[in-house]
């Protein structure tokens, strides 16, 4: 039998923040991107063709950097039974994280979503305290804290939470609860991904799995999850022209000009971003994972 690689060696520090700076700046170019795919896009059908795209490419890749380290599995090497309750979770997350993020774009604005994220690290160490996972430490709570009052500091004093919204609500009587309702799912984005990192790190940290292995089953759950959603709102037309009410040409038709935006969605926000996320997150703390992401609003 093929012995699995146990090459447990944590890489430099360097490589870990660089992966941890460049999933941020990929996630805040994305914020920018969505701004120019989502006119005229359901963001529900947006999230679903990305969704299922990148978890082609996740579960082949998963399966190819398995066989590469010695699981003779591949892709379904693990253990599913005991599992799948975490692997579940993380695909929960991914979903709460996506799903919310690309609805709020389309109802708010991206530069809000980018103001929102700095709430991460809060949420997640206020998590990871409370439940034990990590000590408490002072020094990184203030500078959590410093650094997203900053950032927050930095953004709204321009206003840009109240920034154009790119098709929903429908009417300008409705545009005021269009922008709340884009700040509640920025809130329930934020969570999504504290739960993902958090799950997801208690899966690598079994041994069972290679990261990107993780990601790509998160992400097959999140797709199915997204599909329901998909579907449960398409049956609502008041839900749908709400979240698109410049869809002319119906909430399942995808624009041309969208498909640049899809591609760099595809390869380097899921992919690409969530790939190093979850690498990162094999050997750094979860606080610090989700610390990162203060630099969204500067990207």
């Amino acid at each position: 039998m093929k012995q699995v690689s146990t090459d447990v060696t944590t890489p430099k520090k360097f490589f870990v923040y660089s992966a941890l700076i460049s999933a941020q700046v990929i996630f805040g170019v994305s914020a920018v991107v969505g701004t120019i795919g989502l006119p005229s896009f359901h963001p529900l059908t947006f999230a679903i063709v990305r969704e299922s795209n990148a978890t082609i490419i996740l579960l082949l890749a998963a399966h190819v950097v398995s066989l590469l380290a010695g699981r003779e599995g591949g892709l379904l090497s693990g253990s599913f039974t005991k599992d799948w309750k975490l692997i579940l979770i993380s695909g929960l997350g991914i979903f709460m994280s996506q799903a919310f993020y690309i609805v709020g774009i389309k109802l708010s604005s991206a530069v809000a979503a980018s103001v929102w994220q700095p709430s991460q690290p809060i949420i997640t160490a206020a998590v990871c305290m409370v439940l034990g996972w990590e000590p408490f430490n002072l020094n990184r709570v203030l500078g959590i804290l410093v650094a997203f009052l900053g950032c927050s500091i930095m953004v709204l004093g321009g206003g840009a939470a109240t920034g154009e919204s790119l098709g929903g609500g429908g009417t300008e009587i409705s545009s005021a609860f269009s922008s709340l309702m884009g700040q509640v799912c920025f809130l329930v984005n934020c969570f999504g991904l504290t739960l993902y990192v958090l799950a997801s790190k208690r899966v690598l940290a079994t041994g069972r799995y290679e990261s990107v292995t993780v990601t790509a089953w998160s992400y097959l759950t999140a797709t199915f999850m997204m599909g329901v959603l998909s579907v449960v709102t398409s049956l609502s037309d008041s839900i749908s022209f709400f979240l698109c009410s410049d869809c002319e040409e119906g909430i399942w038709h995808v624009p041309p000009s969208a498909i640049p935006a899809l591609i760099w969605y595809i390869f380097m926000t899921s992919s690409t971003a969530y790939g190093l996320i979850t690498w990162a997150n094999k050997y750094a703390s979860g606080t610090l994972v989700i610390g990162y992401t203060v630099l969204q609003p500067m990207a």
